[in-house]
C-alpha cells in the first residue's frame, strides 16, 4: 500500500481547476484522500476565472501543463527521410528514438492526405525501405499534407524532400512549403520558383527556412530576387501541419507531384496529456 503522505504529495499535483463539474461530482467530492483546502483553492480559481477570464498566474496548479520542447537540428551527413531521416518524423517513427522505425502513418500517429492519387498510396510519403512511387493526378494545385496529430507542434527550421518517381522527370519545380494549425488556414513557410534541386530518379534535397521567414495566408508571392529564398518580417510560428503545395508545371510541363519522402527539422513541442 502506497504511504499516505505519497498519495497526499500525489494529490498536490493533480489540476483540480480543470475538471468539469461532472469530473468533480465523480472523481473529487467525498474523496477523503484529496486535502479539502485543495477543493476549495480550486473552486475559488474556478469563480476567478469566470469573473476575470484570466487565470491566476502565480499559481502553477492553476495553469495548463507545459508543453514538452526538443530540438531536431538538421545535419548534411545524416539526412534523409524515413528510417534514414533524423528529423520529427524519424523520431515519431521510431517511437521517441527508442525503437525500431515503423510509418508512423501506418500506425496512426500522424495521417497523409493528397489533394488526389494517381499512383501509390498517401502513407508511403513516409515509408521505410526501398522508395515508392507516390504521385497525384495531373490537376493543377495539386498537394500532399501531414497532420502531426493534435498533441504536436513543429516550429521549423529546415526540411526534406523525396522525388517520387523511379525516373528524372516530373520533378518538383515550383511549390510552397506550407504551414496550418487547424488544417484550414494556410501561412507560406518558404515558396519555391523554378528550383532545380530535385533532378533525379528519387533525389533527395533540403532546405533551410530562415526565423522570421513565414508569410501570412494568401500572401503575394515576394519580389523576383527573393524567390526560392521565402519573404521576410514574419515571425517564426509552429504548425501542426505542413503541405506541399505544387503552384506550377513540374520538369515535365505536367501537373502531377511526385514525391515519396518529407521530413521536417526544428523544434517539436508536445502537450502532456
Amino acid at each position: 500500500q502506497i504511504p499516505a503522505h505519497l498519495v497526499t504529495d500525489m494529490v498536490k499535483c493533480i489540476r483540480f481547476v480543470h475538471f468539469t463539474m461532472d469530473q468533480m461530482n465523480k472523481y473529487v467530492f467525498g474523496n477523503k484522500l484529496i486535502p479539502p483546502e485543495l477543493i476549495i483553492s480550486a473552486l475559488a480559481e474556478k469563480v476567478n476565472q469566470l469573473e476575470t477570464k484570466t487565470p491566476n498566474p502565480t499559481q502553477e496548479l492553476f495553469l495548463k501543463r507545459k508543453k514538452l520542447g526538443l530540438t531536431f537540428e538538421f545535419s548534411e551527413q545524416t539526412a534523409g527521410v524515413g528510417p534514414n531521416g533524423n528529423g520529427v518524423l524519424a523520431w515519431i517513427g521510431t517511437n521517441c528514438g527508442r525503437g525500431d522505425w515503423e510509418n508512423p502513418a501506418l500506425g496512426g500517429q500522424v495521417k497523409i492526405t493528397a489533394s488526389s492519387v494517381g499512383q501509390g498510396d498517401p502513407n508511403q510519403l513516409l515509408a521505410g525501405g526501398d522508395p515508392a512511387e507516390l504521385w497525384t493526378n495531373d490537376v493543377p494545385a495539386s498537394w500532399m499534407s501531414i497532420d502531426l496529430g493534435e498533441n504536436r507542434s513543429v516550429s521549423p527550421n529546415y526540411y526534406t524532400l523525396r522525388h517520387g518517381g523511379h525516373y528524372k522527370g516530373d520533378c518538383l519545380r515550383h511549390w510552397d512549403l506550407q504551414g496550418s494549425l487547424d488544417g484550414s488556414t494556410w501561412c507560406v513557410i518558404l515558396r519555391h520558383s523554378n528550383d532545380t534541386s530535385l533532378h533525379l530518379p528519387f533525389a533527395i534535397s533540403s532546405w533551410p527556412i530562415p526565423p522570421s521567414n513565414i508569410l501570412p495566408p494568401s500572401s503575394p508571392p515576394p519580389p523576383p530576387e527573393r524567390e526560392g529564398e521565402g519573404g521576410g518580417g514574419g515571425v517564426m510560428k509552429r504548425f501542426r501541419f505542413f503541405r506541399i503545395l505544387q503552384t506550377g508545371h513540374n520538369s515535365s510541363n505536367h501537373n502531377f507531384l511526385m514525391l515519396s519522402g518529407f521530413e521536417i527539422y526544428g523544434e517539436l513541442f508536445e502537450f502532456e496529456n
